[in-house]
């Protein structure tokens, strides 16, 4: 969990964010590995103002992915808004290589999933309060709103597929001649 934790919430870095944010990744990886067969989750990454974190890993089916995804954004705290996943080639350190991954990884209809209405972090800026007037001081832990999961790995089971996806470096077709 390299460079995991180092932003707080107003999405700058403080040195008191660590604090916060190492344990929650601790728990979203635990979560993660714990379900569907225990994913191999190699770096787990929170970003600048921290609801949304890229977790890089090795699925072992289809839909392995998706399923630690989801475990991630159920974990107790609900600090997670955006979870993405991605493969160990892609350094989740490095923005552009996550939305590369995003870009031409992602098929939109089957790889991103969105939960409408479920509870949500209380600093999150897009709750829903229930209404102006409810006067129980507890209103943040039914807050509701929603969150998404990002699956831009690689195709699990067809080699050739996956070849399709490989990053093409410059010069690349100089160097295999």
């Amino acid at each position: 969990m390299t460079r995991s934790t180092r932003c707080g919430q107003s999405g700058t870095l403080t040195e008191a964010a660590i604090y916060h944010w190492l344990p929650i990744s601790v728990v979203l990886y635990n979560r993660m590995i714990g379900v569907g067969g225990g994913i191999q989750v190699h770096n787990l990454r929170a970003l600048p103002g921290s609801m949304c974190y890229v977790a890089q890993v090795t699925p072992s089916y289809e839909g392995h992915a998706k399923t630690a995804l989801l475990a991630a954004l159920s974990s107790e705290n609900d600090m997670p808004k955006f979870a993405i996943a991605v493969d160990r080639d892609i350094d989740v350190n490095d923005l552009e290589a996550v939305f590369w991954a995003v870009s031409t990884r992602v098929d939109p209809a089957k790889d991103i999933l969105t939960l409408p209405n479920v509870r949500i972090h209380h600093y999150d800026p897009m709750l829903v309060k229930y209404s102006k007037d409810y006067q129980d001081p507890h209103w943040a832990m039914m807050s509701t709103g929603c969150k998404m999961a990002i699956d831009a790995t690689l195709p699990v089971a067809d080699r050739e597929k996956r070849k399709r996806f490989e990053k093409t470096l410059p010069g690349a077709s100089q160097m295999s001649a």
